[in-house]
């Protein structure tokens, strides 16, 4: 049986972990999103 300070660190291990996730995702996408862009754009003016 799990101690109750065990439970939490894991939990809260988890969390950091999926924010952390989160935060990776967001770069990336921002990322994808700035190239959509900038393509956008140059079709536009060319």
């Amino acid at each position: 049986m799990k101690t109750e300070q065990e439970i939490r660190n894991r939990l809260v291990s988890i969390r950091s972990w999926k924010a952390e996730a989160k935060e990776k995702m967001d770069k990336i996408n921002f990322k994808k999103w700035e190239v959509v862009e900038n393509y956008l754009k140059w079709v536009l003016y060319n």
